[in-house]
């Protein structure tokens, strides 16, 4: 398997390969078009998945999925429902 980049998400190289690494460190420095994609890339998944915005709403569900509640209660408590089997 060579040097490749990884679905947009970074790049990647065999561990401990040392030919594969050098390989990758030889593209990124000579391919400048390939470093640009790969800034907007990863810009792009920070706004899609880092964001406050992001995190909070996946921390809510989780807290929620615990709490044995399916919907959102944000803002209101009153728009959530408890799920099945739940001692709510």
């Amino acid at each position: 398997m060579g040097s490749h980049p990884s679905h947009g998400a970074g790049f990647t190289f065999q561990r401990g390969n040392v030919v594969d690494l050098e390989r990758m460190i030889r593209l990124l420095l000579a391919e400048s078009q390939v470093r640009k994609e790969a800034a907007r890339a990863a810009q792009e998944r920070i706004r899609a998945h880092y964001l406050w915005p992001q995190i909070a709403s996946k921390i809510e569900r989780e807290y929620l999925s615990l709490a044995g509640w399916q919907e959102s209660v944000a803002p209101a408590v009153a728009g959530a429902t408890p799920m099945r089997g739940s001692a709510a």
